[in-house]
C-alpha cells in the first residue's frame, strides 16, 4: 500500500524519503483545505488526518486554527519526520502522529469532527468505496474533508492510475453514496493563491498554497531520482523507471485533471 501511495517499486521505499525529500506537503492543497475548515466555524473540533503523510497538513490545521489533529499514516519515516516538523513548529501539544494502516483502525479510535484524506488517489479503492471507509472516522454529522482531482471534460481516461477518475459531474454522485451531503467543493484556479469558502458555503477556486508549484515538484523528484542514481548505480533502472512515471504523470495532471477539495458533511 506504501509504495502503490507514494507510485513506486517497493524496492525504492528506502529512498522514499529521500526522493521525496523537496515536497513537505506531498502534493497537498494545505491552503484549501485549512480555510475549508476553518469555515465550518469548528472552535473545539477534533480532526483526523488520514495518511498523513510528513503532516504538513495536521500542522497548519493546529497553527492557523488552533485544533487538535490526530494524523495516522502507515509509512513509519513520515511519522517521524511529522513528529519533528510540529515540534519546530511548535504545535506538538495539538498535533499526536500515529504509525498505522487506515484501512483498520476504524472503530479502535474515538471518532472526530472532521476527518481528512488529502492526495492519496485511490489508495483505498475507488471513491465511494474510499468515503465509505473515511465516514467511519467521523461522527454522524461531522466532516469528511477529501483533497483530490477530477478529469477535464473529453480528456484521454487509460492514463495509468486513473483509471478510477471521472469528471466533476460524474465524481460527485459517487461522494454522495452513502447519503451525506455534499457541503463544500473548492475548484483550483492558477492565477489565484488564496483559498476562500464564498458566503454560501458551496464553490470558490483556490490555488495550491504549499509553496511549490506544481510543475516544479516532478523537476525536483528527478533531480533526487538523479543524484540517487548516481550514488546507487545498480538501482538506476528503477529510479529512471520511476523518474519517466512522475514526468508524465505530472504532465497528465497538468493537461487533464482539476484539483479540488470536497467537504462532506456525514448523514
Amino acid at each position: 500500500m506504501i509504495a502503490y501511495a507514494l507510485e513506486m517499486d517497493p524496492e525504492l521505499l528506502p529512498f522514499a524519503p529521500e526522493l521525496l525529500s523537496d515536497l513537505g506537503a506531498l502534493g497537498s492543497e494545505v491552503d484549501a483545505i485549512v480555510a475549508a475548515i476553518g469555515a465550518l466555524g469548528l472552535d473545539s473540533a477534533t480532526v483526523v488526518d488520514l495518511g498523513s503523510g510528513k503532516g504538513a497538513v495536521s500542522i497548519a490545521i493546529a497553527r492557523e486554527l488552533g485544533l487538535a489533529v490526530h494524523g495516522i499514516e502507515l509509512f513509519e519515516p513520515f511519522v517521524n519526520s511529522s513528529r519533528e516538523a510540529a515540534e519546530m513548529a511548535g504545535v506538538a501539544d495539538r498535533c499526536l502522529f500515529s504509525h498505522g494502516d487506515i484501512m483498520e483502525m476504524a472503530g479502535s479510535i474515538d471518532v472526530a469532527d472532521v476527518a481528512v484524506f488529502a492526495a492519496l488517489g485511490d489508495v483505498l479503492g475507488p471513491l465511494d468505496v474510499t468515503v465509505g471507509i473515511l465516514r467511519q472516522y467521523v461522527r454522524p454529522g461531522g466532516f469528511v474533508v477529501i483533497n483530490d482531482c477530477c478529469l477535464r471534460e473529453g480528456v484521454d481516461v487509460s492514463f495509468p492510475g486513473f483509471e478510477h477518475y471521472d469528471t466533476l459531474e460524474n465524481t460527485r454522485p459517487l461522494l454522495t453514496a452513502f447519503g451525506d451531503e455534499l457541503y463544500a467543493e473548492i475548484l483550483e484556479n492558477e492565477l489565484d493563491d488564496s483559498s476562500e469558502l464564498r458566503g454560501d458555503g458551496r464553490r470558490e477556486e483556490c490555488g495550491d498554497g504549499t509553496g511549490v508549484e506544481q510543475e516544479d515538484e516532478g523537476a525536483l523528484i528527478v533531480a533526487r531520482a538523479q543524484e540517487l542514481a548516481r550514488r546507487y548505480p545498480e538501482k538506476e533502472p528503477l529510479l529512471r523507471e520511476f523518474m519517466d512515471s512522475q514526468v508524465a504523470e505530472y504532465e497528465y495532471l497538468e493537461q487533464s485533471t482539476i484539483d479540488v477539495v470536497w467537504v462532506l458533511r456525514r448523514s
